[in-house]
């Protein structure tokens, strides 16, 4: 069990490294570049989003699975 932990903490150390070093400005451009290019795709995929995390979100508010 002790391996475990420590195999997910170094990957959170890692993933904490890559966050710090990400570079948002060109992510940023290109999703903008994107929304402006497919509007309607743009809408679709945010409301699925949306979807997604609101049945996540209910489940755990009312304690299940």
């Amino acid at each position: 069990m002790a391996q475990y932990g420590m195999r997910a903490s170094e990957w959170l150390n890692q993933l904490a490294e890559y966050i710090r070093q990400f570079h948002y400005e060109p992510a940023d451009d290109r999703v903008r570049e994107f929304v402006r290019l497919s509007p309607g795709r743009s809408i679709l995929i945010a409301g699925g989003v949306g979807l997604i995390l609101g049945v996540i979100l209910r489940r755990r508010l009312e304690g299940g699975p």
